[in-house]
């Protein structure tokens, strides 16, 4: 009582905390509480992170009722993890309200138990009392109660048969009328009407509700009933709600602590389980037709074994058809290429036989006769020569060198190697300021010249003049050059071939101009389209980045 802390902030001893204040008169007052024990603050801790964690539960169940509906799946390793969450909390859920129902269950047997002997034992002693006249006996029970009820900390209240009150350790209770006088009518019919010896009955004060023990009070000399002896064990329900608070505080402590462990097991478990999934998926989105596939290594023979052994298999089995398949495509391309170049030598060949034939037969030829045939003869030697560039042009494309170009300075260059053309007219009409593109001059030469040429070739027979004419438009990031020209124009048929290496509707030339054009254009980066239509004429669009 000397320490001065105990009168400004109190003191902790004993695992009680206590605070004192002193009154004017010298009276000092101490109120002690038990100390707020680091059990009790984990059990709050637990409390609110089951609490929370139940809320979250809620919300993923909303979030997977909402997916199952729009048919949106969970992932595979989200549905690991839900599957081991539940068959963890599931059953410790199971556990612990069993547990707490038949703990409360056992404990509010063993109270009522011991209050119907504690009943019992008291109706034995008061069974004596019960001799001499009422205003006596009233006396004896008034003594007796004075002396043990104090003792016995119990309260006791004493029927008569009829059911009125005799006498109570109680009395305030029922002269505030929050007891009846009268006693419990189900216990008055148990014991009185129905012969039982003891029961225990619930009743209510207010909101106050607690349970009372009833035994009979049997005289000894003629064994009729003489009493009955009611004892209420207001603290039942305070006791048996302090029992059950016990045993939840240390499932949600066990909880927690069992729930943070399975927590980090199942993140574990999940992508142990996924790793060989998520290996697979990886290998297989690195699968190329064209390149090299590794194959895996599992050392396990289980299901992801079988699988890995399939995936081995598939791998072979695509490496066998890629060699195949480019085998075969080896011997058709060179098939192809002889078949074109066959045909192309096949046309220059046959009237240098003719021209060779008519000069064998004639014994002699005029002057001018033989320089004919040789005109001829050469002529012909010069279309195979074309033809043999061409076929090497196209196999053996020479790499491109991009350089930053002026677009109108580049048309200008190859329109003004056809100036001497004298079936057709070119116009270029620009628009705007030239933008500029990055190509390889040589290689973009060559494919507008490739364009145009077939433009100018386009003319139908009887036409006095085809006109072809260039335009450019900038666009977003992008250059657009169209080349139209006033010729023959081309059927369905043809337009689906068009860019074919192997196609042309010239009697004589490769077919593959337009094939090297569209190769030029896509080695720039940008792309090559037409429009044509019959008897009106073509349009060729070449759309290039702007640089």
């Amino acid at each position: 009582m000397e320490n001065q802390e105990l009168y400004r902030n109190g003191i902790l001893n004993s695992g009680y905390f206590h605070v004192a204040i002193e009154e004017g008169d010298g009276s000092i007052a101490v109120v002690s509480a038990s100390n707020y024990s680091w059990s009790a603050f984990v059990t709050n801790v637990s409390f609110w992170f089951v609490l929370g964690l139940a809320l979250l539960f809620i919300v993923q169940g909303a979030f997977g009722i909402y997916s199952f509906i729009s048919r949106k799946h969970f992932s595979y390793t989200a549905r690991i993890q839900l599957f081991i969450f539940l068959a963890f909390s599931l059953p410790v859920l199971a556990v612990s309200i069993t547990t707490l129902t038949l703990i409360g269950s056992s404990s509010e047997e063993a109270v009522k138990k011991d209050y119907l002997q504690r009943s019992a034992a008291t109706s034995q002693r008061v069974a004596d009392l019960f001799s001499g006249d009422t205003t006596e006996m009233r006396l004896k029970l008034e003594g007796w109660m004075g002396e043990n009820v104090a003792f016995s900390k119990t309260d006791v209240s004493v029927y008569a048969a009829d059911g009125s009150l005799i006498v109570t350790s109680q009395p305030a209770l029922f002269e505030n009328q929050l007891v009846s006088t009268k006693l419990n009518r189900e216990a008055w019919k148990k014991i009185v009407l129905q012969g039982e010896a003891q029961t225990v009955t619930n009743e209510q004060i207010g909101k106050l509700q607690y349970s009372c023990a009833y035994s009979a009070v049997f005289s000894p000399d003629t064994g009729k009933l003489k009493a009955i002896v009611s004892l209420p064990f207001f603290e039942s329900a305070t006791y048996l709600q302090k029992g059950e608070i016990l045993i939840l505080s240390n499932i949600l402590k066990v909880f927690v602590v069992v729930f943070l462990l399975f927590s980090l097991l199942s993140f574990w478990a999940a992508s142990s389980l996924t790793y060989p999934i998520r290996f697979i998926t990886k290998s297989l989105r690195q699968m190329t037709f064209t390149g090299q596939n590794k194959r895996l290594e599992w050392k396990a023979s289980d299901e992801i074994g079988a699988l890995v052994n399939e995936y081995n298999r598939m791998v072979g089995n695509l490496e066998e058809s890629r060699q195949a398949l480019a085998q075969n495509e080896k011997e058709l391309a060179w098939r192809e290429m002889a078949k074109q170049v066959a045909h192309e030598i096949k046309n220059p060949l046959t009237p240098m036989k003719l021209t060779l034939q008519q000069m064998e037969q004639s014994n002699e030829l005029p002057p001018g006769k033989v320089r004919k045939s040789v005109e001829v003869l050469l002529r012909q030697v010069e279309i195979l020569n074309q033809i043999a560039s061409s076929f090497s042009s196209f196999t053996n494309m020479p790499t491109a060198v991009p350089q930053r170009m002026e677009l109108f300075t580049l048309i200008r260059n190859t329109v003004s190697l056809f100036e001497a053309q004298e079936d057709g007219v070119i116009i270029f009409s620009p628009n705007g300021t030239s933008p500029d593109v990055l190509v390889d001059p040589k290689s973009f030469s060559r494919a507008l010249s490739n364009i145009v040429i077939n433009a100018l070739q386009s003319k139908v027979e009887g036409q006095p003049e085809i006109s072809v004419t260039i335009e450019t438009r900038t666009l977003e990031g992008h250059v657009l050059i169209s080349i139209q020209d006033t010729g023959r124009g081309m059927t369905p048929e043809v337009m689906e071939k068009v860019f074919q290496p192997q196609f042309t509707t010239k009697h004589s030339g490769s077919g593959l101009g337009l094939a090297l054009t569209r190769q030029i254009v896509i080695q720039a980066g940008g792309r090559i389209w037409f429009d044509s239509i019959l008897g009106k004429g073509s349009t060729f669009y070449i759309e290039l980045p702007a640089s």
